[in-house]
């Protein structure tokens, strides 16, 4: 099945109807069963794909490289490089609850995405799910491979091209894909809901004979009871609406389901991730591929020539068919014109019975209403009431034809029947309006009249279209019928080609047998040859290794066929004592390989314990890390050597980084204490600075005050740095300079006040000896000497502000005046 026979390729597998070939990293080859490949519906399929892929670059879409509708072959370019078989084929163990949810998310984000894109090209959904079509990579990316290519031999299977598909055909796929309703995004739900639940359990959820998972594929229902297994409680009700068999009851569509998985808290769940998961799997033993590596050419050859004789056979029965179906599409014809002859000279006669009724009628009511004009032509001067009974009785005459006419128009009768009650005059109406009115309901009645016309001719066409409607059901039955028995006949003759075909196959596959235990036998015979060379090559190794011999020597005694067992349990037994073979060796070569590395590290070992004995540093952090090393390297644990190996490096590397730090630190210890030595040395100059100060202005106590606060504050600080010590000096020369300013202009204040206080007390002293003249000139006036003494007192106090002072000195003089002029009076007074 397929092009390639030869192992030119990096992997490959084997699905149901379908052989993967990994060509390259990036390069994807599927190669399609020639049953399908080049069929009418496979071309169908592969153009609406391809028209789809061509036109879109979808993320998570493997992209299509080439296609060969004829051969069946399908080329596809991959960002990711193992499909889930291959990686689930590596170990027995199943995926992790979080990994399984974590990979269903990011297909249905893939599949929200194409979907609406695909919609539009006519592709309804993805159409064949499984791990065969789902493709990772190691960083965790997924990709969806053949986007809407069908299960073709399900397909097969509802057009009884084939008795039964392959049960494995049926393990992901939904109901309805077995042709009971059509297809739609719930059927690739149904498939996602069966891929978690194998992902989680490594079992599928139909189990049995082939029979038995047909039988439950159809109808949706497994054997398997989902209660049984201990699933989180979050996936239960995921998985009901999954795998529920009617689709309008499972979600209603992508975005549903993506939104319900993601209301699920994946970092509570226990397992690893998707990512760390393919890891994981990655690392098991890579399996061999399912393809054969034999050469397969003779085989496929005959498989070929076997395909080609069964392919004419229905080539030739398709030609009969073919014939006697255009021998009765013939026939039909010449039935179906005998038929529409028959069929135009029935309508034309009903026609003309039509016409001549419709002329008779015409005739009789043209005659009625000539009379009645005839009537209405008469002079003015008749009797008006005489008119009126004249004109209703015409009426009358005319709506009994028209009932015995039209007695199945019900609606028109009614109609008769109420204009016929109006026809009688009313109680109190004159003759004359009565016969106006009589007029009015003439006119009624020949409207309701062509309306009944109209509604006959309408019943006579239903009635036309029901008989041509029966007559099409009665030819459509009498071609049913001559297709079942169609039918029947090529069943009859499918059922005796099957037959032969069986008998065919059944000779084919006793001789395929018979070759298969030929090419068997030949190839236990090989590989017992291979085990014996090995087994000499391996003995040849690790000669000291006594359990390694013993194991081989049991091999070698093993290795001979056995009386009551087949070629293929010998060859199966075979291939078992090999890989017990190249385990053994990969064993021994692993210890040989340990011993050497163990005895490799424990010379670095010895190696790091003297490095760390010589280094010497001062300092303390470094000295406890070096004990602690010392520690860690004679530490004796139950570890690999490689482990062993990766510790001393850790160790190693650590070693390197704190002693890079411990010099650094040891650099910077001794550039802060020489900073710090500076930053001393700065405050002391400060400290003189101030002592100069106070000696050049030795009577400013203020500025004394100021310059012993500044030296408090420039003391070494103990919790500081030497940085924030230096900016702090720093602003305490700005302090001091502006302290020596402030002293500079009090110096010049006092200066200037003791010169005017020279001047104020010349002036004082002047003022003084005034007073003691006026104290001699009036020795006797007692109230006078009381006052001037109290002036003199003032003038003799010598105030701080010279303007104070001077200020003082005025209002004496002026008392002084005052106290003279008084003195004076009295003695003017005394002498009178």
């Amino acid at each position: 099945m397929g092009e390639k026979t030869k192992m030119d390729v990096l992997r490959s597998f084997r699905g149901t109807i379908v052989d993967f070939h990994l060509l390259d990293e990036t390069t994807l080859s599927l190669q399609y069963s020639s049953f399908f490949a080049g069929t009418p519906l496979f071309i169908e399929y592969a153009e609406i794909m391809n028209d789809f892929l061509e036109g879109e670059d979808l993320n998570g879409i493997a992209d299509l490289k080439e296609i060969d509708m004829d051969t069946g072959r399908i080329v596809y370019r991959l960002e990711t490089n193992y499909a889930m078989t291959e990686l689930l084929a590596r170990s027995p163990r199943s995926f992790s609850t979080k990994a399984s949810i974590e990979l269903l998310i990011k297909c249905t984000d893939i599949l929200i995405i194409t979907g609406y894109a695909a919609s539009i090209s006519g592709i309804e959904n993805h159409g064949n799910l499984s791990f065969d079509t789902i493709w990772v990579n190691q960083s965790g990316n997924v990709q969806l491979v053949n986007y809407g290519m069908a299960q073709f031999d399900l397909l097969a299977y509802q057009r009884g091209d084939i008795e039964e598909p392959s049960a494995s055909s049926c393990l992901f796929a939904p109901p309805e894909r077995f042709g009971c309703t059509q297809e739609d995004p719930t059927s690739d739900i149904f498939s996602l809901g069966q891929i978690l639940f194998s992902l989680l359990t490594r079992q599928y959820l139909y189990q049995g004979n082939t029979q038995e998972i047909i039988a439950q594929a159809k109808s949706g229902i497994p054997h398997t009871n989902l209660l049984q297994y201990n699933f989180p409680e979050p996936l239960i009700p995921i998985f009901q609406q999954c795998l529920n068999p009617n689709p309008y009851e499972r979600f209603g569509d992508f975005d549903a389901l993506h939104d319900a998985l993601l209301e699920i808290d994946i970092d509570s769940l226990e397992g690893a991730s998707l990512e760390e998961e393919i890891t994981a799997f990655l690392k098991q033993k890579e399996k061999a591929p399912t393809l054969p590596v034999h050469n397969e050419e003779e085989e496929l050859r005959r498989i070929e020539q076997a395909e080609a004789r069964l392919l004419a056979e229905e080539e030739r029965l398709k030609i009969l068919a073919k014939e006697k179906e255009e021998k009765a599409l013939h026939e039909e014809e010449i039935r179906k014109k005998q038929r529409a002859e028959e069929e135009r000279i029935r309508k034309e006669k009903e026609e003309k019975e039509q016409l001549r009724l419709l002329e008779e009628e015409e005739q009789k009511i043209l005659a009625l209403e000539k009379k009645i004009n005839t009537r209405e032509a008469k002079p003015l001067a008749e009797d008006w009431q005489q008119k009126g009974e004249e004109f209703a009785r015409n009426i009358r005459i005319k709506i009994d034809l028209l009932s015995q006419e039209y007695h199945q128009d019900h609606i028109f009768v009614m109609s008769l029947t109420t204009i016929e009650v109006d026809l009688l005059p009313f109680a109190d109406e004159k003759n004359k309006d009565w016969f106006h009115r009589l007029q009015d309901l003439d006119a009624r009645l020949t409207q309701e009249h062509r309306q009944a016309q109209i509604r006959q001719e309408e019943v006579r066409k239903a009635q036309k279209e029901e008989e041509e409607r029966i007559q099409q059901e009665k030819e459509k039955k009498e071609q049913q019928k001559r297709e079942r028995e169609q039918e029947r006949i090529r069943k009859e003759k499918e059922a005796q080609e099957e037959i032969v075909r069986q008998e065919r196959e059944a000779e084919q596959q006793k001789l395929r047998e018979e070759q298969e235990r030929i090419r068997v036998e030949t190839h236990a015979q090989e590989v017992s040859d291979s085990l014996i060379q090995t087994l000499k090559e391996a003995k040849q190794k690790h000669t000291n290794n006594r359990k390694y011999q013993r194991a081989l020597a049991m091999i070698d005694v093993d290795r001979f066929q056995l009386d009551d067992e087949s070629f293929q349990q010998w060859l199966k037994r075979l291939n078992l004592l090999k890989e017990k073979c190249r385990d053994l060796q990969e064993e021994a070569q692993s210890k040989a390989e340990e011993e050497k590395e163990h005895a490799k590290q424990n010379e670095r070992k010895n190696h790091l314990f003297n490095v760390l004995e010589q280094e010497k540093l001062q300092d303390t952090f470094f000295e406890k890390f070096i004990q602690q090393s010392k520690e860690q390297v004679e530490k004796k644990a139950e570890e690999s050597s490689k482990n062993w190996g990766v510790r001393l490096d850790a160790i190693e590397n650590e070693f390197a980084t704190q002693k890079k730090q411990a010099l650094e630190r040891i650099k910077e210890e001794k550039r802060r204490k020489e900073e710090r030595e500076a930053v001393r040395q700065y405050a002391q100059g400060f400290c003189f600075s101030l002592d100069d100060l106070i000696e050049k202005y030795p009577n400013d106590e203020q500025l004394k005050r100021d310059c012993m606060g500044l030296k408090e504050e420039a003391q070494e600080p103990q919790s500081e740095e030497s940085t924030w010590w230096r900016d702090k000096i720093s602003d305490l020369e700005t302090e001091r300079e502006a302290f020596e300013r402030m002293a500079k202009q009090r110096a010049e204040n006092e200066k200037n006040r003791q010169e005017k206080l020279s001047v104020i007390r010349k002036e004082s002293q002047r003022t003084i000896m005034k007073i003691d003249a006026f104290l001699q000139r009036y020795q006797d006036d007692l109230t006078f000497q009381n006052s001037l003494q109290a002036l003199k007192e003032k003038a003799q106090t010598e105030l701080f502000e010279p303007s104070e002072w001077q200020a003082t000195l005025r209002y004496v003089e002026k008392d002084l005046d005052t106290h003279v002029e008084e003195a004076q009076e009295r003695v003017i007074v005394l002498s009178l």
